[in-house]
């Protein structure tokens, strides 16, 4: 025999499926939250919110609906979601990928860079940051402190950046320049990366 809070609970359990706050279908296991365990602080994600990542790693221009098809979910339900991991700033942003060597960029280098003893690295970080041609700056292990990923047009432009911006940075003691010989068109592998790292979540 059904008790009243059983009852009570089942009904809850069935309009929420109705609302569609509750995926049809799902396993139980996607509805419980799992850790996030490597970052500064701890968010809890399940199954369904791994799946609406993928799928807009894979395609950031997907609609809340195509999303919700894909993954069994009502569209109300996937773009309150969305919300929540954009206000987590799980998801940080939407961006246009591009193919810079059509744009002029064609030369793609990356430079590890040895600071000056006792520099506030904030303050190269910060200076490198500002050049425009400079795409990320890492800060890393080894026998380097930083790894600078830029973009020039050609050898010319690429010994004016050296001579005239990089090398004029305060704090700087010695850099390595390296050359990519092929960057690649290649699908971008975040679709696959989600799935390797959210692996507890989605199993």
């Amino acid at each position: 025999m059904t008790s009243g809070a059983e009852a009570g609970k089942s009904n809850s359990r069935r309009q929420r499926r109705a609302e569609g706050s509750e995926p049809t279908g799902a396993r139980s296991q996607d509805l419980q939250p799992r850790r996030h365990i490597g970052g500064a602080a701890a968010v809890h994600l399940d199954g369904q919110d791994l799946r609406i990542i993928r799928c807009l790693v894979e395609n950031a221009r997907q609609s809340v609906r195509t999303i919700a098809s894909a993954i069994g979910m009502s569209p109300p339900a996937v773009g309150q979601r969305l919300s929540r991991l954009e206000r987590l700033q799980v998801i940080r942003g939407y961006r246009a990928e591009v193919d810079w060597e059509l744009l002029g960029g064609a030369l793609l280098l990356y430079v590890r860079i040895i600071c000056v003893q006792g520099v506030q690295e904030a303050r190269v970080v910060a200076a490198l940051e500002a050049l425009p041609e400079v795409e990320r700056v890492d800060l890393i292990t080894g026998d380097a402190d930083l790894l600078v990923r830029l973009r020039v047009r050609d050898t010319r432009h690429l010994r004016r950046f050296l001579f005239d911006d990089l090398w004029s940075v305060e704090g700087i003691d010695r850099t390595e320049t390296t050359m990519c010989l092929d960057a690649g068109l290649r699908q971008h592998p975040g679709a696959k990366l989600v799935g390797v790292i959210g692996s507890d979540w989605d199993g």
